[in-house]
């Protein structure tokens, strides 16, 4: 399977992402979080792809730009990197 740069907020076909949900058993900055990790795992995300500037998806997820940077170092974390690789 061909890796290839898609929309981060693109649904993947075969396992569409659900919004994020302000009653869920994790913290909103952690389904974030977990949106952008499982679609790196999925090789939808090539590695040094630009994710979403943090105002965009502040804006489109419906969350202040605090959680999305929580969320984006949460992944530096996980996967290594710089912020200027996000």
């Amino acid at each position: 399977m061909a890796t290839r740069d898609l929309d981060p907020f693109a649904p993947n076909a075969a396992a569409p992402a659900a919004p994020l949900a302000r009653t869920a058993g994790l913290t909103l900055t952690e389904q974030l979080a977990g949106h952008f990790a499982e679609r790196i795992r999925q090789r939808l995300l090539s590695p040094g792809a630009r994710l979403p500037s943090v105002r965009d998806c502040a804006q489109r997820h419906g969350v202040s730009p605090h959680t999305v940077v929580a969320a984006y170092d949460q992944l530096l974390k996980d996967f290594g990197g710089t912020h200027e690789e996000l």
